[in-house]
C-alpha cells in the first residue's frame, strides 16, 4: 500500500516538473526572441525617447554640430514633422523655438508635460472648455501623423505659439462637436451666461456655423435649421477630424482658422436664432409678472434698471436687424411680434416705476 501511494505521488510529481519546464522554456524563448530582434511591448520607446533628450539638450548646450543631418533623417521613429524641427536645430535655426517643438514632441512618450497642462488651462480659461489630458496628446498626434504643421503654406517652420493655435483648433472643434451633438456643455453655459442668447439659440448657431464650415452657404443653412431643425446633430463629433483636415488642406479657410473667429460667428447666428425665438405674450397692459418674466426679473426693479434691460433686449431682438441676415419673410413676423412684446413690457414697468416713485 505504501510502495503504490509512493509511486503514485512520484508520478504526480514527474507531471508537474515537467509542465513547470515546459512554461520556463517557454518564457525563456520570448525572451531571447526579443533580445535577438530588439522588440519591446514596453508602452515607450526607450530609444526614441532618450534620442530627443539628447535633441532638447544638444539645443541648450549649443553642441549642435555633433550631429548630422544624415544621421537625423535616418531616424525611422521620427515623423515628417519631428525630422523638419530636429533639421532646424542642426541648421542653427530658431534655437527657442525647436527646442519648444521637441519638448512638445517628447510629452508624447510620457502623455503628460508641463506644455499640455497649458494647453487645457487656456482653455479652461478662454472657452470654460475642460479638456483631459489625453485629448491634448490625441489631438498632437493627430497633428503629426497628418504633417499638417508642414502643410500650411508658411515659407518657415510653425513658431510654437502657432502650433499651439492649431492644437487648440482641435480641441475646440472636437468640443463644439459634442455640444451640437448632446445640446449642453459648460461652455455653452459659460457662453450663453456671457451673451444672455438661450443655450439652444447657442446650439443651432453651432449647427449652422458647422455646416458652413463643411462649405454649406449660411443663408441656406439657416433656412434649413429653421425649416426643420438642427443638422448636424448626432454626426458633428464624429465628423470633426474630418472637419479640421478640410480647414487645414488642401485649401486654407481663414475665416475659419482661429478659435476667436469661429466663436465671433457663432454668437453673430446666436443673436438671430433668439430673436425668432418666440416670446410668451403678455395678459394686457396690466400684466406685471409677465413683463417680469420678459425682462428676466424676479421682482420689480428701479427705472434706471429696467432701461438698461430695455436697451440690451431691443438691441439684440430688433427686426431690421436680421433681414441682412437672409432671415426668410415668414420668420420676420415672430420677431416683430416678439419686438411688440418687449415694448409692451417696457411700458408696464414703466408705468409701476413710476408709480412707484411717486
Amino acid at each position: 500500500m505504501l510502495k503504490t501511494e509512493l509511486i503514485t505521488r512520484g508520478v504526480i510529481s514527474l507531471f508537474l516538473v515537467f509542465i513547470v519546464g515546459k512554461i520556463i522554456a517557454v518564457m525563456l524563448q520570448s525572451l531571447f526572441n526579443r533580445a535577438s530582434t530588439g522588440r519591446s511591448n514596453k508602452p515607450h520607446d526607450l530609444d526614441r525617447m532618450i534620442e530627443r533628450q539628447k535633441d532638447i539638450l544638444r539645443a541648450k548646450s549649443g553642441l549642435i554640430g555633433q550631429s548630422s543631418q544624415a544621421q537625423a533623417e535616418a531616424t525611422p521613429s521620427r515623423s515628417a514633422t519631428e525630422t523638419a524641427y530636429h533639421n532646424l536645430i542642426l541648421k542653427g535655426g530658431d534655437q527657442d523655438n525647436a527646442k519648444k517643438m521637441l519638448e512638445l514632441f517628447d510629452h508624447l512618450q510620457w502623455g503628460d508635460g508641463k506644455l499640455y497642462a497649458q494647453v487645457q488651462q487656456r482653455l479652461l480659461q478662454r472657452w470654460c472648455i475642460r479638456c483631459e489630458t489625453q485629448d491634448v496628446g490625441h489631438g498632437l498626434k493627430y497633428i503629426l501623423a497628418h504633417d499638417l504643421l508642414l502643410k500650411l503654406n508658411t515659407k518657415v517652420l510653425p513658431s510654437f505659439d502657432e502650433s499651439m493655435n492649431l492644437l487648440e483648433l482641435y480641441l475646440f472643434l472636437g468640443h463644439i462637436g459634442q455640444a451640437i451633438d448632446t445640446g449642453s456643455s459648460p461652455m455653452l453655459d459659460h457662453q450663453s451666461h456671457q451673451t444672455h442668447y438661450r443655450v439652444h439659440s447657442l446650439v443651432k448657431a453651432m449647427d449652422l456655423v458647422w455646416a458652413s464650415m463643411l462649405g454649406k452657404n449660411e443663408k441656406e443653412a439657416l433656412a434649413l435649421i429653421l425649416k426643420a431643425g438642427q443638422m448636424n446633430k448626432g454626426k458633428a463629433a464624429s465628423g470633426c477630424e474630418a472637419l479640421f483636415l478640410q480647414l487645414i488642406i488642401p485649401k486654407r479657410k481663414e475665416d475659419f482658422l482661429s478659435t476667436e473667429r469661429i466663436l465671433g460667428k457663432i454668437r453673430e447666428w446666436a443673436f438671430v436664432f433668439d430673436a425668432l425665438t418666440p416670446m410668451a405674450p403678455i395678459n394686457g397692459k396690466k400684466d406685471l409678472a409677465g413683463a417680469l418674466r420678459i425682462f428676466g426679473l424676479k421682482k420689480m426693479s428701479n427705472l434706471e434698471e429696467i432701461k438698461k434691460i430695455y436697451k440690451d433686449l431691443a438691441n439684440r431682438k430688433h427686426p431690421d436687424k436680421l433681414m441682412a441676415k437672409g432671415v426668410p419673410a415668414q420668420w420676420l413676423k415672430v420677431a416683430t411680434e416678439n419686438f411688440t412684446t418687449i415694448q409692451m413690457a417696457y411700458d408696464i414697468l414703466q408705468d409701476c416705476a413710476g408709480t412707484e416713485k411717486g
